[in-house]
């Protein structure tokens, strides 16, 4: 198939930017329980 038209993949829906933020958080406070759990060895 035909790739999409650039407008398609430049703007990004509303959700997809709320989802890829809670992600984003999540793996913050995934990294900061393991480096306080890293310093507490």
């Amino acid at each position: 198939p035909p790739p999409p038209p650039t407008t398609t993949t430049t703007t990004i829906p509303d959700t997809d930017l709320d989802e890829i933020e809670f992600t984003y958080r999540a793996l913050q406070t995934t990294v900061n329980i393991l480096s306080s759990s890293l310093e507490s060895l």
